[in-house]
């Protein structure tokens, strides 16, 4: 297995798309017994009290493709309706926004139930998709390419 990976270009291979397939070129360093990890991408756990908003902040993995994730709320201990209201859809990250930030937003429900240390659920990403010039759109990214999942905890704090 690949544990370390170093190019030029800093991420450590380069991705082509040549004659209808996805290329990949390697300048590697190997090391046995390890497994290769994608670029990380950066995602924070948030909270806010109740009736607020839970901003939950995201910035793309340090790839040069645009990169498109599906997201979805997920009830732990908080439930979609009765304490936050659910969202689900596409975040994209543009080609050239490895340092921009994008925040998505839960509005969370006002209630006069007292939850003690609060309510959790999840922002799940899932499904990342890269984008092709070639056909102009999106396919499934390539495994290793980005993270596959990202997971975040929303916390509804008591006021």
């Amino acid at each position: 297995m690949i544990s370390s990976l170093r190019s030029q270009n800093n991420r450590g291979y380069r991705l082509k798309y040549l004659r209808g397939m996805w290329v990949i070129t390697f300048a590697v360093v190997m090391t046995i017994g390890t497994t290769l990890t994608a670029p990380a991408a950066w995602a924070a756990d948030a909270e806010a009290d109740e009736g607020d908003k839970i901003k939950f902040a995201l910035k793309k993995p340090n790839v040069g493709d645009a990169i498109r994730y599906s997201y979805q709320t997920e009830d732990i201990s908080a439930k979609a309706g009765d304490d936050y209201e659910a969202i689900s859809g596409k975040v994209v990250f543009p080609v050239g926004t490895n340092n921009i930030w994008k925040v998505l937003t839960v509005d969370t429900i006002s209630d006069d139930v007292d939850e003690g240390n609060g309510e959790t659920f999840r922002l799940k990403l899932t499904s990342p998709q890269v984008y092709h010039k070639d056909c102009l759109c999106w396919k499934q990214a390539p495994s290793g390419y980005v993270p596959s999942q990202i997971v975040q905890t929303g916390k509804i704090r008591e006021p």
